[in-house]
């Protein structure tokens, strides 16, 4: 998978954690929506907990995918989240059937939220996304390898950390003694 991941260009990248956030963000929702569904007899059943099941495998997932492929997967965060959103605003229009609100109130609240989400969930990182690569400050996607010390450095840490014999301890107190005295004359 990491030839795939080395072969794939950062727009491609970038496309991809575009489409599995909208899958991830579908797969909460459809757990959101499925509980009462399946748990309308059964108050406290293990359906209930689905979503929390759902989002930890997601966010699990996503962990070990940016660790083990090396990635930044903000965008794929951002896009979950504002899936999460429309899915939330799905459910409040439905929910707006059985509240007494005069529906002029009610198309002004849902307006009101989709410009909210369009400009915070969509403009606000589009506009910073863009004024980044135009300065050339992109953030890239790909994390750079950690560097490799030299072996040698390690067996000098590894013998300062074991614990000295106490002909060590003489040899050493005996060469601290002699560079004193040389320092005193």
């Amino acid at each position: 998978m990491s030839i795939i991941k080395e072969k794939l260009t950062d727009k491609q990248l970038r496309i991809i954690q575009v489409i599995a956030g909208i899958l991830c963000a579908a797969a909460l929702i459809v757990s959101i929506y499925i509980v009462p569904l399946i748990t309308s007899s059964e108050k406290n059943s293990i359906f209930s907990y689905l979503f929390l099941v759902v989002f930890l495998i997601i966010m699990i997932g996503r962990r070990k995918i940016e660790a083990k492929y090396r990635l930044r997967l903000n965008l794929f965060g951002l896009v979950l989240i504002d899936g999460l959103v429309v899915g939330i605003l799905i459910y409040a229009l439905l929910a707006f059937g059985e509240i007494d609100l005069d529906e002029n109130i009610k198309i002004l609240i849902v307006v009101g939220v989709v410009i909210a989400l369009l400009i915070l969930g969509v403009y606000l990182p589009a506009r910073r996304y863009l004024k980044r690569k135009e300065s050339g400050k992109l953030i890239p996607i790909r994390l750079p390898e950690p560097a490799e010390e030299p072996e040698h450095k390690e067996e000098d840490t590894l013998k300062d950390q074991d614990p000295m014999t106490i002909e060590q301890q003489i040899a050493a107190m005996t060469k601290e003694l002699d560079n004193n005295d040389g320092d005193d004359k």
